[in-house]
This record gives structure tokens, C-alpha cells and sequence, in this order.
């Protein structure tokens, strides 16, 4: 018999719980008639309750009392030890017992770290509603849709279609990483390619710790290297479609504007990287102030039109750059 923290008894003939385990503030229930162990806390609920929502756990609870339910015993109660972190079980005893506002509600933002539990947890122990939010959530952050890309994509002026709107997800950039991983886990392919290209604008070091952490396979990062050089070609196709330009029909003065076209190839080669980054940008962010007074606004126009027919055709091949097929995933398709 292991010793115990004050309040918490354990008669552990399995050897597998814990040696020093703490009630959880949360949801120790009184009436509760199983304990769900999770690293050094325990959770004391209600074995139906948990079937009812869970045919994962209706299995796990259903099982003769021997082996991880059963001979364990905290309190007098049946134990079981679960694999998962207590930040996430805590999260699924949130969302059943307490209002699953906090995480159903679309005015609300959640942390990336409690999506990526939901969506965990939800998959693991079949709580559909938790891990089908989770995916809701990811989709808008990583479109599938040109027109919504620029407007939602979380790394690109988020929202700006909407200012009074709030992001499903505060994420860092960083953190398309785990994206990646768990899009490829979770069979979600949807959201690959807008992750991937995330995951380009991070440094060739970010990304190798990435493996080196084995949070990433060689095939994942090979992916993304690839996708890399790709992004830098369609960068620098797209900006030469603006030089191959001719002055439009409408031009009010087409000796100005011809001459304010190598000026603004000028400037574009002292502030564009041609990194590839930013080959997804709509022109409407960065033309207008770097052309004001070189051109007209009908060669304005033009130009911004021809840039951005170029950016969608990048767009129609990011797919392919991110092994994802087909691409574009149509709504319907989703």
C-alpha cells in the first residue's frame, strides 16, 4: 500500500498508480463511484455519466474489475489510471459536466492549447462534439477557400473583414507546427496546406528542432522545405507579371507611368525578400502605398488586377506544393 497526500487514500495492488496524488479542486464529487487518475491528479466522477458521452470510456469502465479498474482503489473507490495529461482530462470534465459555453461559443477565443486538447481528447475517447469544435475552429484559422484566406488566415490581419469579430484560436506562429502534426494524425487534410504554408515562414533551425523534438517526421519536414522553394518561384512569377505590364488603356499619362514602373521595381527590390513569404498577400496590402504617385490609378488597377490572378493561381497550386490532393477543397467536398 503507497502512501498518499493528506485527504487521499489509496489501496493500489497494481503498482500502477502514482505514488503522490492529489484530489482535483474541480470535480472531486462526493457521490462520485469511479476515480480517473491523470499524472499526479485524481478526478472523482461518475462511471455512467462518463459512459453516456463516451463509448471509449463506456468500454474502459465496462470491463471486469481487474487489471486498471478495479483492484486500484483511492478512497474506496475504483481507480483508474488514464495516459493522458490532467490539463486535458480536465478539459473534457469541464465541457460535460460544467456549460460547454466557454468552448461551444463562437464569440469566445481559445488558447491553441486547449483546441489541441479538445481535439485530443475528442478523438481519443470519441466525444464528437469536443474534437468536430476543435476542427471547426482549426478550419477558420487555416482555410480551405481563396476569397477567405487573406481575411481569416490568423497570421494575415485576422479578421479583417470583420473587426467586431473574435478568432477562434489565439495561436503563435510557431505553433502551425502542432498543427501539422495533428492534422496528419487526425486525418484532417483540409487544413495541411494553409498550415505548411505557415510553417514556411518559420527558419530552416525552428523547423529541424521541430524533428529533433519528434514532433515532426523527416517526411514533414521535406514537405515543408519543398513548399519553401516553391513559394520562392510563384513569388517571383508573380512580380513579374507586374513588369511585363503595359501601361492601361485608361493610363492618364503613360510617360509618367512607364517611368514609375522601374521606380517601383526599384523599391520592390529593396523592401521584398523574395522569400517566398509573402506570396499569399494580396496585392491591396502592400501595392497601393509602395505605387502611390508612380502610377495612375487605372495602371494601379491593372497591375493589382494581373497580381492578383497570379496570386490565385498559387493558391490553386499550394496543394500540390504541401502533397495535399485534390486542391482547392471545395466547401461541399469538407
Amino acid at each position: 500500500m503507497t502512501d498518499a497526500p493528506p485527504g487521499i487514500s489509496s489501496n493500489d495492488k497494481t503498482g500502477t498508480l502514482p505514488t503522490e496524488i492529489s484530489r482535483s479542486g474541480d470535480f472531486w464529487l462526493d457521490d462520485g463511484n469511479i476515480v480517473l487518475v491523470a499524472e499526479h491528479t485524481s478526478y472523482k466522477v461518475h462511471r455512467s455519466f462518463l459512459a453516456r458521452h463516451s463509448p471509449v470510456f463506456k468500454d474502459i469502465l465496462s470491463l471486469p474489475q481487474t487489471g486498471n479498474v478495479g483492484e486500484a482503489q483511492i478512497e474506496g473507490c475504483p481507480a483508474a489510471q488514464l495516459s493522458d495529461s490532467a490539463d486535458d482530462i480536465h478539459i473534457i470534465l469541464s465541457m460535460l459536466y460544467d456549460s460547454d459555453h466557454q468552448y461551444m461559443s463562437p464569440s469566445i477565443t481559445l488558447p491553441f492549447e486547449t483546441v489541441a486538447a479538445m481535439l485530443t481528447v475528442g478523438m481519443k475517447y470519441q466525444i464528437d462534439k469536443l474534437s468536430q469544435e476543435a476542427i471547426r475552429r482549426l478550419k477558420i484559422c487555416f482555410p480551405t477557400e481563396f476569397a477567405k484566406f487573406a481575411d481569416y488566415n490568423v497570421f494575415m490581419n485576422y479578421y479583417e473583414c470583420d473587426e467586431s469579430a473574435s478568432p477562434p484560436i489565439e495561436i503563435f506562429e510557431e505553433e502551425a507546427i502542432e498543427v501539422v502534426r495533428l492534422a496528419s494524425m487526425f486525418d484532417i487534410p483540409a487544413i495541411l496546406p494553409a498550415a505548411y504554408y505557415t510553417c514556411a515562414h518559420l527558419s530552416v533551425e525552428e523547423l529541424f528542432s521541430a524533428v529533433n523534438k519528434q514532433r515532426w517526421t523527416m517526411s514533414m519536414l521535406q514537405t515543408c522545405i519543398k513548399g519553401q522553394s516553391e513559394l520562392r518561384q510563384r513569388d517571383l512569377a508573380q512580380l513579374n507579371v507586374l513588369f511585363r505590364r503595359e501601361v492601361s488603356l485608361s493610363c492618364s499619362s503613360e510617360n509618367h507611368c512607364r517611368g514609375g514602373m522601374v521606380e517601383l521595381l526599384k523599391k520592390l527590390q529593396e523592401t521584398r525578400s523574395l522569400s517566398g513569404m509573402e506570396a499569399l498577400v494580396p496585392a491591396s496590402r502592400w501595392f497601393e502605398d509602395l505605387s502611390a504617385g508612380l502610377v495612375c490609378n487605372a495602371c494601379a488597377a491593372t497591375c493589382m488586377s494581373a497580381y492578383e490572378d497570379a496570386r490565385r493561381e498559387t493558391w490553386n497550386g499550394l496543394g500540390g506544393m504541401f502533397g495535399v490532393h485534390p486542391w482547392p477543397i471545395t466547401e461541399k467536398a469538407l
